[in-house]
């Protein structure tokens, strides 16, 4: 747990008006709740892309900076994101961890985690075709909800 100075210094730089001084703290690891609520409503565009970029933002933040103009793609791909979100994603643009994790919260068996991989490591980057729809692919069924 940070010391309470450390906590007020987090919340004094996240209320800071020059946004490099949020960004910077945009990358730091395992930043409270508290804070990383303060961040994701920043309207600077470079913060809220920090955030989405940060391995320990937790899922709800992700999800609410996903429905934020041009970070789709950069909340999705995040390791802690979650696999719905992920389905949205080109299979391409994710990182080997965020990858491994997916298969983690989707309780693949290890031969749907060999032919995930393999499709992974063969297929463009970045891009290809959405994680979702390479899942449904190799699990025999759609991820996406029928709408």
């Amino acid at each position: 747990m940070k010391s309470p100075e450390q906590r007020e210094e987090w919340r004094r730089q996240a209320r800071e008006p020059d946004p490099s001084v949020r960004w910077n703290l945009t990358s730091r690891e395992n930043l409270p709740e508290e804070i990383f609520a303060i961040l994701t409503a920043d309207d600077d565009f470079m913060v809220a892309s920090g955030v989405a970029h940060n391995y320990t933002a937790p899922a709800w933040v992700l999800d609410e900076l996903y429905t934020r103009a041009g970070l789709h793609e950069i909340a999705a791909t995040n390791p802690n994101a979650r696999p719905e979100l992920k389905d949205q994603a080109p299979i391409g643009s994710f990182s080997r961890n965020s990858i491994d994790r997916y298969l983690e919260q989707r309780n693949a068996s290890l031969a749907r985690r060999r032919q995930l991989t393999s499709l992974y490591e063969h297929g463009v980057h970045p891009g290809g075709p959405l994680l979702g729809t390479v899942w449904a692919s190799i699990h025999g069924q759609s991820v996406f909800s029928e709408d």
